[in-house]
């Protein structure tokens, strides 16, 4: 007689019922757990949950309206049984009192499920007998133990976070592709929120784009999320930094024959690479949000924010600054990155006094913007600094990040050469 895994359907209806009356206030009862999607059995309230916890991300309502729309957006409402089987996990909602013991019963249940899909892979593998028995029976301590320290939240354990740290080498950080900025920092490591800042005009954008196309190229997919620029001026940025042809001709229409064929030829490029471009045209609005919402459901490696300023703040009451909203906002964008074990890098504007404008100096973190709250978010911030843009007596292709913040690796200023007509970037001396 064939014995199902180890679960608990009422209890699994009770809690997604709970969710649906009591909303968010449910959901934030349910984070004190170590709940995660799949320790619930049917995929159906896999696929409830999982849209519950991405409105709740969003700072959206969660009610069967809001979770039904959410369904549907997502092509998975017929799947779970439509508005219909939302109504009966309403009807099957337990009362707040019971919540914590329902919660125990269904991660319980996945606790023991998980355990024996670990031990089922140990036993296959034993019998393949590819490894030495002492090779075979340290990986599944080790497979254990992860599983024992993620579901229970115990002690620190410096050798398994080691062995982890071991993993994420394999998994590969992020990047930049340019030498002397690679050998400086180390790349990006996943689940860091990196903040590039600014000034006006100074390429942020440009800089921006160079580094997906790079990062895409390198297999790593890269979701732009633009708050400034239409799918179209974002279009032709793109096919100007593959082409070469100069963003001016593309904009104005004036290429000749060889031109429009390059041109071609990259946007073919473009619809091979792992891009993905988001706009206001497509959120509709550039809310807090919606922007949050979209940055949660993305599933690239890489996510690219243009830029934080843009972002509308709801103030949580009228005396709330803006400055304080910036705050919050970066504050769930870094939770979604370490969350997603993601690259969220936000282009930021930075802003100076009148004197200060008149000198042709580096930029510095206290030039950011809602600097103190930017900061203090970010792993790493680079600055951008292109002076032929405050004074035309200095080289035009020569070009700096500064490496202001790095929270594990070094700091300092990296010289690149900048090809503005189309907004590429090299390292210094690949063509100078």
């Amino acid at each position: 007689m064939t014995r199902l895994p180890p679960h608990d359907l009422p209890a699994e209806q009770a809690i997604l019922g709970a969710i649906l009356l009591e909303g968010r206030a449910a959901l934030d009862r349910v984070a004190l757990w170590p709940l995660v999607v799949t320790d619930f059995y049917v995929e159906a309230h896999r696929a409830t949950f999982a849209a519950m916890r991405r409105l709740h991300d969003a700072d959206h309502a969660v009610d069967v309206l809001t979770v039904s729309a959410e369904l549907r957006r997502a092509g998975d409402l017929d799947a779970v049984g439509g508005p219909a089987a939302l109504a009966g996990l309403v009807e099957a909602g337990s009362i707040a009192s019971y919540l914590d013991s329902y919660l125990g019963l269904v991660v319980n249940a996945g606790k023991l499920r998980e355990l024996i899909q670990q031990m089922t892979r140990l036993v296959a593998d034993a019998y393949d007998a590819h490894d030495g028995a002492d090779e075979l029976i340290g990986r599944g301590l080790a497979s254990l133990e992860r599983l024992a320290r993620r579901r229970t939240g115990e002690a620190f354990d410096a050798a398994v976070a080691w062995r982890d740290v071991v993993e994420s080498w394999q998994r590969g950080t992020v990047r930049s592709g340019l030498r002397d900025l690679d050998t400086l920092t180390g790349g990006i490591t996943r689940g860091q929120l990196l903040v590039v800042g600014g000034f006006t005009s100074i390429g942020k954008t440009a800089y921006s784009w160079d580094r997906a196309i790079e990062f895409a190229r390198a297999g790593r997919t890269v979701e732009v999320l633009s708050l400034e620029e239409s799918s179209e001026a974002a279009t032709r940025r793109a096919v100007s930094n593959i082409s070469g042809v100069s963003l001016y001709k593309l904009r104005t229409g004036q290429l000749h024959q060889v031109e429009f064929e390059r041109s071609e030829d990259a946007v073919r490029e473009l619809q091979d690479l792992p891009i993905t471009v988001t706009t206001v045209e497509t959120l509709r609005t550039s809310d807090e949000r919606a922007v949050i919402g979209a940055v949660s459901k993305s599933r690239a490696d890489v996510v690219m924010l243009d830029h934080i300023q843009k972002v509308e703040i709801r103030k949580q009451d009228k005396d709330e600054l803006r400055t304080y909203g910036i705050g919050r906002v970066m504050d769930r964008l870094a939770h979604i990155a370490l969350r997603d074990g993601k690259v969220l890098w936000v282009n930021a504007q930075l802003a100076r006094d009148r004197e200060a404008q008149r000198k042709v100096r580096p930029p510095v973190l206290g030039d950011l913007r809602d600097s103190a709250f930017l900061e203090q978010t970010a792993r790493q911030v680079w600055l951008l600094f292109w002076a032929w843009k405050l004074d035309t007596e200095h080289d035009r292709e020569a070009y700096e990040v500064h490496v202001a913040k790095h929270s594990e690796g070094g700091t300092g200023r990296v010289k690149l050469r900048f090809h503005a007509d189309c907004g590429r970037f090299e390292d210094w001396d690949v063509s100078g």
